[in-house]
């Protein structure tokens, strides 16, 4: 069997159709591996997107999206020995890192049947990640003085990407890729956890692509009910896994 990375519901960045990918408020890709002394790597690529759309005999874009949001990583039974660190960024943020993978990994997700009273499942095609292949992560922050926190416990760590709610000021919306990662060990064989992604409130940005005020941002609601039904992952990526080993 191998290393298998079993994710249910079926809600990572590869599984979206390019339909869903472009309606989506965030998206989530996860990127399992070994790490030494009976660890598993998880390294969390998260992305922040912003939704353009067009109301009734309007020439130009008005935009969605997210002015933050919070990463749980929860292992059951488990223990958290390392992850990414808080950081305070007060200016535009580029960085990146690459490893090379230490084991091939099996990524497959599973689709929940229900057909009356039962449950099932359903795998559904599966990815492999090799051995020895490079890896990049970068995190890309166009906005300015925002945090990233961290609370950590024995068995979950959660990160919250934050800006301060200044009034008056005028800030860029948030478009961004933030790469996490976490390392956790079991000492039981039913590796199980969960992850999400949860993005803050969502927000609207005019033409210029400029926060709209309280008022016309309530009026935007009230005009684009229908629109914030289509955005996909409006209320983020919660995903249950279970790793497998032959071990």
């Amino acid at each position: 069997m191998g290393n298998v990375f079993l994710c249910t519901p079926r809600q990572l960045d590869r599984e979206l159709s390019d339909d869903e990918r472009r309606r989506s408020l965030v998206t989530l890709e996860v990127l399992p591996d070994v790490d030494g002394d009976g660890g598993f790597r998880f390294d969390l690529d998260c992305v922040f997107q912003v939704i353009a759309f067009r109301t009734r005999g309007k020439p130009a874009n008005y935009y969605a999206g997210s002015g933050g949001g919070q990463v749980e990583f929860v292992a059951h039974y488990g223990q958290i020995l390392d992850h990414t660190p808080a950081v305070q960024i007060a200016v535009e943020h580029v960085s990146s890192y690459a490893r090379a993978r230490k084991a091939t990994f099996g990524i497959k997700p599973e689709i929940e049947l229900k057909e009356g009273g039962s449950t099932a499942t359903a795998s559904g095609g599966e990815a492999t990640l090799q051995i020895g292949q490079n890896e990049t992560h970068e995190t890309k922050l166009t906005l300015t003085e925002c945090s990233l926190s961290v609370i950590r416990h024995a068995g979950s760590v959660a990160w919250d990407l934050a800006q301060p709610r200044v009034a008056f000021a005028v800030q860029d919306f948030v478009s961004a890729n933030l790469a996490l990662f976490a390392t956790a060990r079991w000492a039981r064989s039913d590796r199980n956890g969960k992850i999400r992604f949860t993005p803050d409130r969502l927000e609207f940005y005019d033409v210029n692509r400029r926060p709209l005020g309280k008022l016309k941002s309530l009026l935007m609601w009230r005009t684009l009910r229908r629109f914030t039904k289509d955005v996909h992952h409006g209320d983020g990526v919660s995903l249950d896994f279970e790793v497998k080993t032959d071990a």
